[in-house]
């Protein structure tokens, strides 16, 4: 070998690892793809960019929920489409246990469909059941702390406190019950209805007096209110509340204030009351797990809890954030902290299914 030679292939393995320096340095600069829990946990300035340009990409979103679709679903959508105008929503409305379902067994066939869940059990049973996974989002900063999820599973977009309605051609204000103690008035035995329903009924209801009174009083009243012939209306609250002004029934015992304020508005014969402790539940929204489209999925849950979300929300709920206010109709059924009484909501998870139980043993007959 010639010097010149020595000279090249000398050359020639000091470059080697320089160049291979070089392509690892690129391929590292190379950005990899975000899993759904990394862009669940997105924190920092540039998260909303982040989301954004995923969302560009992904160009839909699936959102299952409980809202009612022509009063709030349609116009929370249609404004958040105005805001992300390249994400198209597909809202699929239905009751928390049927939506439960859906998801269950959507994960089993590993065909999800769904991106953010709404409802009454989204939350505890959600991730009970395993179909829901943590996020965080700085738009639930403003929210107080006591109805926040710690771990980071669910948001709280709005309460519902439960209230009683009545029928005004059939009742009479000042005749109206005011406490569970009138509930056992000769008078309305046969004129009282409630629903069956697990998410928003007599199963909450049972379980709150259960919770906030203890078994005994609690169920020394129920036994006395089951003697009062109260038919079981079967559907939702809202249902039942609509049983009422058509006057099928004089008296729903268990709906909720919105429910009520919204038809008082709208100049419907029917009133509420509050009767403490009134029922509160939290109705969350959560991430669905290996949700198809996770950067729409977080703007979606962003856009909810942001002021503008929450106004259309709260335009028919009672919602959290410090800056919407209830108009008047809602704002007069409001429970004091003093009157309410919002379970923890893995408590009140724990507690449904035998508050369901004391329904079947006691009111259907």
């Amino acid at each position: 070998m010639n010097t010149r030679t020595t000279i090249r292939l000398a050359i020639v393995l000091l470059v080697m690892p320089l160049g291979a320096m070089a392509v690892q340095k690129c391929a590292a600069a190379v950005p990899t793809e975000l899993t759904n829990a990394q862009i669940a946990m997105l924190s920092g300035p540039d998260r909303h960019k982040i989301l954004v340009d995923g969302a560009r990409k992904e160009r839909k979103l699936v959102f299952y929920s409980q809202f009612i679709v022509n009063q709030v679903g349609r116009p929370l959508i249609v404004a958040f489409m105005k805001k992300y105008p390249f994400i198209e929503v597909d809202n699929v409305r239905a009751s928390g246990v049927v939506n439960l379902q859906k998801l269950v067994n959507e994960a089993q066939a590993g065909k999800v469909v769904a991106d953010v869940w709404q409802g009454s059990i989204a939350g505890t049973h959600g991730r009970r059941a395993g179909v829901i996974e943590q996020f965080t989002t700085p738009a639930i900063e403003v929210f107080p702390k006591r109805y926040r999820n710690a771990d980071g599973w669910w948001v709280p977009l709005s309460i519902n406190f439960g209230a009683l309605v009545y029928n005004t051609e059939q009742v009479q204000k000042n005749e109206a019950p005011k406490t569970y103690e009138d509930l056992l008035n000769p008078r309305w035995k046969g004129k009282m209805a409630w629903t069956s329903d697990p998410g928003n009924g007599a199963p909450v209801l049972i379980s709150t007096l259960r919770l906030a009174w203890g078994e005994k009083k609690a169920m020394d009243f129920l036994e006395k209110l089951s003697k009062q012939d109260i038919t079981d209306t079967g559907g939702s609250v809202t249902a039942l509340r609509d049983t009422v002004i058509a006057g099928e029934h004089a008296i729903g015992i268990e709906t909720l204030i919105h429910s009520v304020a919204a038809k008082k508005r709208a100049k419907a014969p029917l009133d509420g009351n509050i009767l403490t402790p009134v029922p509160g539940q939290i109705i969350p929204a959560a991430l669905v797990k290996n949700a198809p489209h996770p950067h729409a999925a977080m703007l979606f849950i962003d856009y909810m809890l942001s002021k503008e979300g929450q106004t259309i929300i709260g335009a028919v709920n009672y919602t959290l954030h410090p800056d919407v206010v209830p108009y008047d109709e809602l704002k007069s059924l409001v429970p004091t902290p003093e009157q309410a009484y919002i379970a923890d909501p893995e408590k009140m998870a724990d507690m449904l299914d035998s508050s369901s139980k004391i329904f079947e043993k006691l009111f259907r007959k």
